[in-house]
């Protein structure tokens, strides 16, 4: 005798039932919902990794500009070469560059010093997507207008930069090392 089709349709319904209760299919169910998490979980922190590496990188380039411009100046021409901070540089740290400025003016002034700096490496570390600290190697040359024989250091520098509005400023220097003259 065979079965009347709704018969077949109650039975079926009434295993699928059954082997929804199963411990496999909660086991599975369980491991596809850790599955998912984990899943978000990684895709959160890569995500997160990929804002910090361009922040690095950005952060980067600004600073390497930077320190060419800090490095950079002549006697003659100091408020001028020091306008990049207006726009370049956080408040606190344009008031400390004012002092520096003023240092360089009274040391160099009457001599008609000239600066160039040249950075040759550089290695950013991100304590956030908006501020990254980045230490720079740099060569700078200082000549007097009047011995015209200039004067060659190494040095390390670090800046803290920091993003605001978009954009990357100088929010602090620091020279962790005594600079080591080299020859010309």
């Amino acid at each position: 005798m065979t079965r009347a089709p709704a018969s077949v349709a109650s039975d079926v319904a009434r295993r699928l039932r059954q082997r929804d209760r199963s411990p496999w299919v909660l086991a599975l169910g369980l491991a596809l919902a850790v599955s998912l998490v984990a899943l978000a979980v990684v895709s959160w922190q890569w995500r997160s990794d990929v804002r910090t590496h361009e922040a690095e990188s950005e952060a980067r380039s600004v600073a390497e500009d930077r320190t060419g411009q800090l490095l950079t100046w002549k006697a003659a021409t100091l408020d001028e070469d020091a306008a990049w901070a207006d726009e370049g540089a956080t408040a606190d740290f344009r008031a400390d560059y004012d002092v520096i400025i003023d240092g360089l003016r009274e040391t160099y002034g009457a001599l008609g010093a000239s600066s160039t700096g040249t950075v040759l490496a550089s290695s950013p570390r991100a304590t956030s997507a908006d501020e990254v600290e980045v230490t720079l190697f740099a060569r700078q040359s200082v000549a007097q207008a009047t011995s015209g024989d200039p004067t060659c250091v190494l040095s390390s520098i670090v800046l803290t930069m920091v993003r605001q509005d978009d954009a990357w400023l100088v929010d602090a220097l620091e020279a962790p090392g005594e600079p080591v003259q080299v020859p010309c």
